[in-house]
């Protein structure tokens, strides 16, 4: 299993391995949030961060994914590239199909952050209010978006 949780993590190892691996820690009999929240880092490609995502929403999201996905969400909304905006800017001539593309992935991104946020109202709340609890533009943006607990 230890292999399984390096493949995941692993940058350098192909998209489609990584998937793979994702995939075989999302069927365990319980899942390690702690390798997987991590994955949910905007940088990481959107098809693990996806894959990521749809782990915790048929499997729960825990405390770490909950973690995770705020910390994220904040990033992309403080205006952190994500790993494919930072892929883009390096091509000299970006076309507006291209940014097209880029508003959907975030729109997507954000869409499953919000389902993973949703699953669990009170431990979202539980941890906005820890971590966010100062910053209450950010705080709430989200209780706006996240269901009572």
């Amino acid at each position: 299993m230890q292999f399984i949780e390096k493949l995941a993590k692993d940058r350098n190892a192909s998209p489609d391995g990584r998937l793979e691996a994702i995939n075989v820690l999302g069927a365990r009999q319980s899942i390690d949030s702690k390798t997987l929240a991590p994955l949910l880092w905007i940088d990481e490609p959107f098809v693990i961060r996806r894959a990521v995502a749809k782990v915790f929403k048929e499997r729960g999201c825990s405390e770490d994914c909950i973690s995770g996905t705020l910390t994220a969400l904040h990033a992309i909304w403080e205006g952190q590239p994500t790993l494919e905006v930072q892929a883009t800017a390096l091509v000299p001539s970006s076309t507006p199909h291209a940014q097209e593309h880029l508003v959907y992935l975030r729109k997507q991104t954000e869409e499953d952050y919000f389902v993973l946020l949703n699953s669990n109202p009170c431990l979202t709340g539980k941890a906005l209010k820890t971590k966010y609890g100062s910053n209450s533009e950010f705080f709430e943006k989200i209780r706006k978006q996240v269901g009572p607990c």
